[in-house]
């Protein structure tokens, strides 16, 4: 296929090749990849998006992002594979073709909020880290701490910890 001219932006070009088939796409689709790298960065988690940010990405939309939403909730393990999202119940293979390079079904970047209050007293600290998981453990990319406003009072987290004893806010 390369050498006829095709080449591969993304791993749901593979759909282009004669002769390979959705059911063959669905196998290779996490034992290829279209660049040098080790790793693939900045591809949105299937798994734990938004209805609303899956529907911004491209070939998905809102009824898509919705069907993708409802397996995700109905499998035990969501999407484990990109090929999985290649599914009768998942996506065609042209909204596949389209959404493949914007989407994974991992992630190495998480965002952190802690809160801690002290108690019987109206003084709160909070903080927000971005943190990285690699092979070589865990790195924090960015801490900071957070004010009360605007900042943690729009996390809409109940002000009051849990108490233990009682088991209730």
């Amino acid at each position: 296929y390369r050498a006829g001219g095709g080449s591969f932006a993304s791993v749901g070009d593979l759909l282009s090749v004669p002769g390979l088939g959705q059911e063959q796409v669905r196998a290779l689709a996490d034992r290829v990849t279209t660049t040098s790298g080790a790793r693939v960065d900045g591809r949105i988690n299937v798994n734990t998006a938004s209805e609303q940010v899956l529907a911004a990405v491209p070939g998905i939309g809102p009824a898509l992002a919705a069907q993708i939403a409802a397996v995700r909730t109905e499998r035990e393990t969501g999407f484990e594979t990109l090929g999985d999202l290649l599914a009768p119940d998942a996506l065609d293979a042209d909204a596949f073709r389209q959404a493949a390079r914007y989407v994974g079904t991992r992630s190495s970047v998480f965002l952190v909020r802690a809160m801690g209050a002290v108690p019987e007293s109206p003084a709160v600290t909070a903080v927000e880290a971005l943190v990285e998981r690699t092979d070589g453990g865990t790195r924090v990319l960015r801490w900071e701490r957070v004010d009360r406003a605007p900042g943690w009072i729009a996390w809409a987290w109940p002000r009051q910890a849990a108490d233990e004893e009682q088991g209730a806010l």
